[in-house]
């Protein structure tokens, strides 16, 4: 709603100023400006603003739509020609109907019917000035026309971006819930399978990031702590499922409350470390660390490459996404960098929140 009343504001300003430019055009045949401004064509000039104005809007909301998105091109031209011929003819019509012009002054030769007045070389006089004032009004026309134009077609394309990227948006989404939810339920197979004791408590975890999942998901921003919270939640059943063999550092630092984060973007990153970076057959280090100041976040994750025992189909799909939902939702607020050398994989992100 605030980006409307902006954008309302731009449009009265704009309108307004363009208004103005027959005031710095003002007749020097009048003596004073009162007399200039009820001129005849000061108040010609006036209308032909006006309906360019008119002009303008009724080929923002309905011309371009209707026509030319529509590919119609010789009507929207026919209909660009017609508006142009109207805005030059009406202004003219205040000729015999407003006889306000000083004697023998030039502005009377643009009278249309009025004979031209002196010697021949004031016929001559008389045919630049309205070749000069058809040239004039073409010129404004073609400008407002072709500003009107491009308008449209930047809101259009920006119109067709945002439905692209909310299309691709929920594609990732659509990948990234059974993702999560395998990867979930493998760990609890993993600890019944064991009978652990843990298993009870682990699928009341689940049942919470399910909820999660599908209640806060579709949202476009969700409260920094809740996503945080669910990945305590995932971090708790995979040290369930690894039990001690896993040397694992998940910390939290800084007050993430007030702060806002498109949903499901950090798990990837945590996911990833438990498919890639644990072996309960090899030693297995894990460092997560996330500090949130003011509206800064940085997020490390920190793990030791070991052989797995098997690759699941799909396998790094998670880490792709992110990348993808970074670039649309954070196109020129986050730095990310992923690494993996000398048997170390590195996850750097720095996230501005606001």
């Amino acid at each position: 709603m605030e980006n409307k009343n902006v954008l309302i504001l731009i449009h009265v300003l704009c309108c307004l100023i363009f208004l103005l430019v027959p005031a710095f055009t003002l007749p020097p045949e009048y003596d004073n400006i009162n007399a200039a401004l009820l001129s005849l064509p000061y108040l010609r000039d006036m209308v032909g603003y006006l309906l360019t104005i008119g002009f303008f809007y009724l080929s923002y909301f309905y011309l371009i739509p209707e026509f030319y998105f529509r590919k119609k091109y010789f009507l929207f031209f026919a209909f660009g020609l017609l508006g142009y011929l109207l805005n030059t003819a009406l202004p003219n019509l205040l000729n015999f109907i407003y006889t306000d012009v000083p004697p023998h002054s030039a502005l009377q030769h643009m009278t249309p019917g009025r004979p031209p007045m002196g010697p021949p070389h004031d016929h001559d006089h008389h045919q630049r000035d309205v070749i000069a004032h058809l040239t004039h009004n073409f010129l404004r026309f073609a400008v407002v026309f072709f500003i009107a134009l491009l308008l449209k077609i930047n809101e259009q394309y920006k119109k067709m971006k945002k439905e692209k990227i909310e299309a691709e948006l929920a594609y990732l989404k659509t990948q990234i819930n059974p993702h999560f939810l395998f990867n979930t339920l493998n760990t609890i197979y993993s600890l019944a399978v064991e009978q652990s004791r843990e298993t009870a408590d682990a699928v009341v975890k689940l049942s919470g990031m399910m909820r999660y999942v599908l209640k806060e998901t579709t949202k476009d921003y969700i409260p920094l702590d809740v996503e945080l919270e669910y990945i305590a939640s995932y971090i708790d059943l995979q040290k369930n499922r690894f039990d001690d063999t896993v040397k694992l550092s998940y910390t939290v630092s800084g007050d993430p409350s007030g702060k806002r984060i498109a949903p499901l973007l950090l798990i990837p990153f945590v996911e990833n470390t438990f498919k890639h970076g644990i072996n309960p057959e090899a030693d297995s280090v894990v460092n997560i660390s996330i500090v949130v100041a003011g509206d800064e976040l940085h997020m490390s994750v920190v793990n030791n490459i070991v052989p797995v025992q098997s690759e699941e189909p799909g396998s790094g799909i998670g880490i792709e996404n992110t990348r993808a939902r970074l670039a649309m939702l954070y196109p020129a607020a986050h730095k990310l960098s992923v690494t993996g050398q000398n048997g170390i994989f590195i996850v750097d992100l720095n996230l501005h929140l606001s």
